[in-house]
């Protein structure tokens, strides 16, 4: 029989939303949904005095333009939060760029709207780095150190996050036991990540697409051409969806509990009759 916890933690499983991750700003609307990286159920909260901000010196110069706007105001900043469940208690830092924005303002008063000014934080690095895809313990080990790598790139260099993912993909082909080399006219050559997939992809077609697709993704990140967060999401969203089919047992872990409620007719918290 499944035990409940292992259950409720099997079924725990986060959705990618792109949107999301793509917009990311430390706005007072995202700062309280960032997930904890450690435990991955509590949320990060900003730690008491943990913002510390200085005006960068371009930023300063500009101040003697005439046509100076608070708009021209840029910062560099350290941000010190902290999950908020007991258990867990991580403390993460995040260092990035502020600005200031306009915005629309209402005036209650005069019923009407005018211009106001809002600061934004956009992180550059989060250590330890936030996890785009969820990670579970029945992930590779080596293939796990690979992808954390992966987020840290996330917020900084798109190519190097592109190709860190690529390398979790050649991970997951050692892992799967796909062979590295060849041996053709008595000489042993070595396979092209390309030709590792094809070989895999003959086992796990529809797994082999996605992996497929998310190498043309890291060789362009290899190959230093210009990729965009929409990009490196859907990446992500492959591998997330590869390594849930090859590791991660929710469904037949669903299907057998039905099973077991089915064979007993009742609840499972229920005592069987004597």
């Amino acid at each position: 029989m499944i035990a409940l916890s292992n259950f409720l933690k099997l079924v725990n499983h986060m959705k990618i939303d792109k949107d999301y991750w793509k917009n990311f700003a430390l706005v007072e609307e995202n700062v309280l949904t960032i997930l904890c990286p450690t435990c991955s159920k509590g949320h990060l909260r900003p730690m008491d005095k943990g913002l510390k901000r200085e005006e960068t010196s371009s930023s300063k110069d500009a101040k003697s333009d005439p046509s100076w706007d608070p708009e021209w105001l840029h910062y560099r900043f350290t941000l010190m939060f902290q999950c908020n469940q007991n258990k867990c208690a991580e403390t993460v830092v995040c260092i990035g760029d502020g600005f200031v924005n306009t915005i629309q303002m209402y005036d209650e008063q005069y019923g009407n709207y005018d211009a106001g000014y809002e600061e934004s934080y956009n992180p550059k690095y989060f250590y330890p780095p936030l996890k785009i895809i969820p990670i579970i313990d029945e992930y590779p080990k080596l293939l796990v150190k690979e992808l954390n790598n992966s987020f840290s790139h996330f917020f900084s260099d798109l190519t190097s996050c592109a190709n860190k993912i690529r390398i979790c993909v050649e991970l997951l082909m050692d892992e799967q036991g796909i062979n590295k080399t060849i041996i053709t006219k008595h000489k042993r050559r070595p396979l092209s990540l390309h030709d590792r997939i094809e070989l895999f992809r003959l086992r796990f077609p529809e797994i082999g697409n996605s992996l497929l697709a998310i190498k043309w993704i890291g060789n362009s990140g290899s190959h230093y051409d210009t990729l965009t967060k929409d990009d490196i999401l859907d990446a992500y969203i492959l591998l997330d969806f590869s390594l849930s089919k090859l590791y991660d047992h929710r469904e037949k872990a669903i299907k057998k509990l039905a099973k077991e409620i089915n064979k007993k007719k009742a609840p499972l918290s229920r005592k069987r009759s004597k």
